[in-house]
């Protein structure tokens, strides 16, 4: 007999960091209970108080929640049980939908595979500004977010932290021509914020490979928004970080398929309701009025929470924080002599 959790309805979600998956998953989520209760959205645009399961490293029906994940199994095969094992233990009985996410788009084939009454709703990020945008998003909402809980567990997020951490020293040290250790490191981000943030977001845009178009927004330059990237342990490539920080697997596009749901991240950038009420269309069919009305209330708030500037020009953006870094040293070096 087939336990119930694989029968329900679930929704997934699978987005790039940065692209609003916890906004979008808050709403689902309410929706598909029927409630129309305001979920919380933080001043910077965040909804990520959303993760309770994910920081508890209790989210089994997600199949792991980053690519990195997966480096925790000798093969896939073994990865893939054990969470069949986990979900039959824990969610078994479970006789109602969930909203589940995921940072993997190599784990669309097993929810379509477990779950065939469910939904997979994917976002995507094809132009330079979507994928510019996001991830400064992303940045903003974790790295630079004060006492960001980060949606993942605590020891995975200390790990994230101190990766981003060692980078941050690297671009600074690049930046201000000075060694940095860890107590001027948390100096400057006292005192020149400025630099530091810029610092943190470049290194960020370099990770995937996007630092060139701040320049040349309409090159042809290759990113890797759209991979699977697979990080190295942290402790080892701190030991040896003349080695890559990750390696590259599938495209995304290589797990995404008809069955899906597919919601642009433009619809933020561009503030477009009527792209978001279609896609929940699809999932949910008809929405009523009442329905309709808590939608819209909650897309405004999101979007009224988030730099206009970074949604209508982020090349734009980054140059200000180019700009304001670059003020910012000069009164550094002044302040130092």
């Amino acid at each position: 007999m087939i336990e119930p959790v694989f029968l329900q309805p679930h929704i997934f979600v699978v987005f790039q960091q940065g692209a609003g998956g916890n906004f979008l998953c808050a709403l689902l989520r309410n929706l598909i209970n029927k409630s129309t209760e305001k979920f919380k959205i933080t001043k910077i645009g965040s909804a990520h108080p959303e993760i309770d399961l994910k920081v508890l490293g209790k989210d089994y029906l997600a199949f792991g929640t980053l690519p990195d994940d997966q480096l925790d199994f000798t093969d896939l095969t073994t990865r893939e049980n054990y969470y069949i094992d986990k979900i039959k233990n824990d969610y078994g009985k479970l006789n109602k939908p969930q909203v589940v996410w995921t940072h993997d788009y190599s784990n669309i084939p097993l929810y379509q595979k477990y779950f065939p009454n469910s939904k997979v709703l994917v976002i995507t990020q094809e132009s330079v500004k979507e994928k510019l945008a996001l991830t400064c998003m992303n940045v903003l909402k974790t790295m630079l977010a004060p006492g960001s809980p980060g949606p993942f567990p605590p020891m995975q997020w200390e790990n994230i932290k101190k990766r981003w951490r060692h980078l941050a020293k690297q671009e600074l040290e690049e930046y201000l021509k000075i060694n940095i250790d860890d107590a001027k490191l948390d100096f400057i981000k006292e005192n020149y914020y400025d630099i530091y943030k810029y610092a943190v977001i470049i290194k960020r845009l370099e990770y995937f490979q996007l630092r060139h178009f701040v320049d040349h927004p309409d090159s042809s330059h290759l990113d890797v928004v759209n991979s699977s990237l697979f990080n190295l342990n942290t402790d080892y490539w701190l030991e040896n970080n003349h080695l890559p920080l990750y390696t590259v697997g599938s495209t995304h596009q290589s797990f995404i398929n008809d069955n899906c749901v597919q919601l642009p991240f433009d619809y933020v950038l561009e503030r477009n309701l009527d792209t978001l009420i279609e896609c929940l269309t699809q999932i949910f069919g008809k929405l009523d009025q009442s329905e309709l009305v808590y939608i819209t209330s909650c897309f405004d708030t999101y979007i009224s929470t988030q730099e206009d500037l970074l949604l209508n020009d982020p090349v734009q953006y980054v140059k200000n924080l180019e700009k304001a870094a670059s003020d910012s040293r000069q009164l550094f070096y002044k302040n130092i002599k």
